[in-house]
């Protein structure tokens, strides 16, 4: 096992030297001294990709949920009241689908990605890709991405068409790269997890080999930086360079071995974790779509931090999704988190409740000896970790959309309020009736 980690661990620094090093090489070839300013009066400094997250200021919903004199019905309650206040807020309506009306623009993203960023000659390459890219999902990022700009752009000039803007289009482009680099990081996710499935599929590995769809991700990633760079200024192309770096950055800190002795450092452990692999697509995302619409200053910053709540909140939600039983509702193997070794913030909230168990013992070791696995779920169903879970992505959403108050009401704004609201709830129902 550690010999598979300390591999895994090199595999992703040498991705991430390279990544840097190209990201410097972009720097000196693009604008030289113009880049090195840009950066200077940024504040995009290498290494600044964290220093953008501060954990202390994102982790007090979580710190609050720590104690554990709270009981099941009274969190019950509280997430209850807020869900519906929350439902109210986004005009949110039952068995209803948003991404439904977005077929159209779904079909835009899906072209821009094929025909003109990941287009290619080569057959394997373009099997490959293809395969990962005919089933994209719910394409959240992208509707996410596209729905703020619009939401700023309706605040800005409430009597135009968005749609047939050239800020639109530009938007459209990154959206469609940004959703490049998430499907790319899941294809090497997958290899390194040794994943059978994604979105109830074969993973493409398992159908071309780890080394051609290693090859094929880091093809598919160069061309979206390509269509970033060419059609971009040097910003968002920092910006996009920040994300893979992150991405990469996630994947290393998630391979550590964390120390749950203090319960409020696992909490940091977990936020700033879970940043680099989720949020970090989006609060980046987010303040791109803000430079690209002409926003600055603090106006940016609440983009950032809408981001970073919907995010962590995504997160929490997937993370609470891996303890649902049916493999086939949630599209991959149901508890590969702890059986990767991975500790999320349910089992933290249990390790809180239970500080005279081995829980921590257990998730320091990765849950690795025989029994720890169903000791730990057996810990954890017992309490509250699951229900706390439930309530903090809640909280995290409301800030979230108190981020949003800088823009005028509008059709757009809502809708954005909404899918922000979806991504959190998606189906997790039957974990709802445990609640």
């Amino acid at each position: 096992y550690q010999r598979r980690v300390h591999g895994d661990i090199i595999i992703k620094i040498n991705r991430l030297v390279m990544k840097m090093a190209i990201r410097k090489l972009c720097n000196m070839m693009k604008i030289g001294s113009v880049a090195n300013k840009v950066l200077k009066e940024k504040k995009l400094e290498a290494g600044s990709e964290i220093s953008l997250f501060n954990v202390n200021k994102y982790r007090a919903p979580a710190i609050n949920l720590l104690p554990p004199t709270f009981t099941r019905e009274a969190i019950h309650k509280e997430s209850e009241t807020l869900l519906q206040l929350l439902k109210a807020e986004s005009n949110y309506v039952d068995q209803s689908d948003p991404f439904k009306s977005m077929k159209g623009l779904f079909n835009d993203i899906s072209s821009e990605i094929t025909t003109n960023i990941i287009n290619t000659e080569d057959k394997l390459l373009k099997e490959n890709a293809g395969y990962i890219f005919h089933k994209l999902g719910k394409q959240f990022r992208p509707a996410i991405l596209i729905t703020l700009g619009h939401t700023i752009f309706s605040h800005a000039h409430p009597n135009d068409n968005y749609y047939t803007s050239d800020v639109y289009k530009r938007i459209k482009r990154f959206a469609a790269c940004i959703e490049i680099a998430h499907n790319c990081s899941l294809m090497q996710d997958d290899i390194i997890d040794n994943a059978e499935l994604r979105r109830s599929q074969k993973a493409a590995y398992k159908i071309f080999g780890k080394s051609n769809t290693i090859f094929a991700s880091d093809f598919i990633i160069s061309r979206a930086s390509r269509a970033i760079a060419e059609n971009e200024d040097i910003e968002i192309s920092q910006l996009f360079s920040m994300i893979l770096y992150t991405l990469v950055q996630g994947e290393i800190y998630q391979a550590l071995r964390h120390d749950y002795a203090n319960i409020e450092d696992g909490i940091n452990n977990y936020l700033l974790k879970t940043y680099c692999k989720t949020a970090a697509v989006l609060s980046l995302g987010s303040r791109s779509i803000g430079i690209i619409s002409g926003i600055k200053g603090q106006e940016l910053d609440n983009l950032f931090d809408y981001g970073v709540y919907l995010g962590l909140s995504f997160q929490i939600s997937d993370d609470l999704l891996d303890f649902e039983s049916k493999s086939e509702k949630i599209g991959k193997p149901a508890l590969g988190d702890i059986h990767a070794g991975l500790t999320t913030v349910p089992l933290i909230f249990a390790m809180a409740e239970n500080s005279n168990s081995n829980l921590r013992a257990m998730a320091y070791r990765k849950y690795r000896q025989k029994g720890d696995i169903e000791n730990a779920l057996s810990l954890l169903r017992k309490g509250t970790g699951l229900q706390k879970s439930h309530l903090l992505a809640l909280n995290y959403v409301k800030l979230g959309m108190k981020c949003l108050d800088q823009y005028n009401d509008s059709k757009a704004k809502t809708t954005l309020k909404e899918l922000t609201l979806r991504a959190t709830l998606r189906d997790f129902q039957s974990l709802l009736i445990i609640i």
